[in-house]
């Protein structure tokens, strides 16, 4: 069977899906990965472009089989930087309605080396990490005090961790040069601390990111369905 429609009709209903098609698809989600503190793309990953909509998404762990080593290099997952957000969430679900960002952050693990001891420098590594750059600041310190004070040098973004004190505690800048406003540690194989002052084992190696962006405290985020936020 044949069916014919007229010219105008014609024009009309391709209009109509051509409308539609506009408003599910307004934007897109740009979505990449990347790693701390290069500010360099996690190897083997791809920055991905897709409508909106809503999307899960998220590994804890991203690996790489380095062609030239033979060596299997892991990443581990630190945060989400959502359009200048930070979110920790993990896997993330995300709706977008208009053009978005989501950049997911990770550090390389197990690169090698030996365990420090009270003899070697074993060191708590700072990041200064700005939502707003969407990146890891070189040289600039997240750090205001730290306690016991002889373990750090003020303006310094590593801290000695050798002592016989318990913890180790540390104060960051309230309020950066990139934030304007810090908002949280990030620590390697750590839940994200709830507070401001970051606790670190004494005698070990340790990696943290302080987080700033525009807000003074990290904004809701709502699951699908869920009216309460993570």
């Amino acid at each position: 069977m044949t069916i014919k429609m007229g010219s105008a009709f014609l024009s009309i209903w391709l209009v109509a899906m051509v409308g539609a098609g506009a408003a599910l698809a307004s934007g897109n989600l740009t979505v990449s990965y990347k790693v701390i503190p290069s500010n360099s793309p996690v190897p083997g990953t791809k920055q991905v472009v897709t409508p909106c909509g809503w999307s899960t998404l998220g590994q804890k762990y991203l690996y790489y089989l380095n062609p030239t080593t033979k060596q299997t290099e892991t990443f581990e997952f630190m945060f989400w930087n959502e359009n200048g957000n930070l979110v920790t969430t993990l896997p993330i679900n995300f709706k977008c309605t208009a053009n978005s960002s989501l950049t997911g952050w990770y550090m390389q693990i197990g690169d090698g080396g030996p365990p420090c001891t009270q003899n070697s420098s074993c060191t708590l590594y700072t990041y200064y990490f700005s939502l707003a750059s969407n990146g890891v600041i070189p040289n600039l310190t997240p750090i205001g005090t730290v306690s016991p004070s002889p373990l750090w040098t003020p303006g310094s973004t590593t801290v000695s961790t050798i002592t016989s004190a318990s913890n180790i505690l540390v104060t960051p800048h309230y309020s950066g040069k990139f934030g304007p406003f810090f908002q949280k540690w990030i620590m390697l194989g750590a839940t994200p601390s709830p507070g401001p002052i970051l606790s670190v084992s004494p005698n070990a190696n340790s990696y943290a990111v302080g987080v700033y962006g525009a807000t003074a405290t990290p904004l809701c985020h709502p699951k699908p369905g869920i009216k309460n936020c993570t």
